[in-house]
This record gives structure tokens, sequence and C-alpha cells, in this order.
């Protein structure tokens, strides 16, 4: 028997895995959290919670919501629809530009740059917080080494 959990903060998780093995239940296996190129707020606590605990991380809109795909101002039929494209702000701006323009120089669809982010997102190669924007997307790329298409 697997069961996975999504989108609480580690607080929560840490409890609700204590709980199920303290009473005999089946541990937690998976997280699915809200992580991406532009939402990075999970690189506090739960990532390394589930690191910790052994708990496979499984993100949901990796691609925000397709931001990350496309240039910032392009409109789709679905995000024209989708109630939730104000996850994502404007300062955000500057990381679609950046992964667009590293996908261009490297001849790799966008899409590919950000989820090499993401799937090495584990990697102790995290920058602080007031690290520039702009500057964390190189770094980070630098460090992930995402291979050409």
């Amino acid at each position: 028997r697997y069961i996975g959990a999504s989108s609480m903060w580690a607080w929560q998780f840490s409890k609700a895995q204590y709980t199920a093995k303290a009473n005999g239940w089946t541990p937690f296996v998976s997280m699915q959290n809200h992580y991406n190129l532009i939402y990075r707020e999970e690189e506090r606590e739960m990532m390394p919670l589930c690191d910790d605990l052994g708990v496979g991380v499984i993100p949901w809109s990796p691609l925000a919501r397709g931001k990350l795909t496309r240039p910032w101002d392009e409109a789709t039929h679905r995000s024209e629809l989708d109630s939730r494209q104000g996850l994502y702000v404007p300062e955000d701006r500057t990381i679609v530009e950046e992964v667009a323009a590293i996908a261009e120089a490297r001849a790799t669809p966008a899409a590919q740059i950000a989820l090499a982010c993401d799937q090495h997102a584990t990697l102790d190669v995290c920058l602080t917080d007031d690290a520039n924007r702009r500057q964390q997307v190189r770094v980070s790329l630098f460090w992930f080494q995402v291979p050409d298409c």
C-alpha cells in the first residue's frame, strides 16, 4: 500500500507522518506540492523535510501553468480561462524572460530548461533569498548543465 499527500505546510506533513508511524499506519511515500522555477517556497522547509524522511516529491504545475513555456504576455485559450493565473505576479516576468533567453541560446525548448531546474531542485545549490533572481537562474543552470535537445 502506498499513500501520498498534497499541498500542506511542512509542520502539518511532519505531524501526519509521525501520526501514521506512531499508530502503525502506512506512512506517506510522496508529497505533491506546488513547485516550479518561479514558485520555490517549498525549498525552505518541505523539500528538506521530504529528503530527511525519504519521501518522494512530485511537483504540481512544474511549468507554472505554462508561464515558463512561452513569452510572459502571450495568451492561450487555457490561460484566458485559468482562474489560477494569479498565482504568478509581474515580478516573475524576469524569470520567464531569462528562461526563454537561455533556451534560445541553447536551441532548447523553454519547458526543458524549466523542468531541468525542477528535476535538480533537491541538490544543495539553492541560493539565498536575497540573490538577484536573474543571477539565480544563470547560476542554477550552470550547475544543472541542461543538455541540448
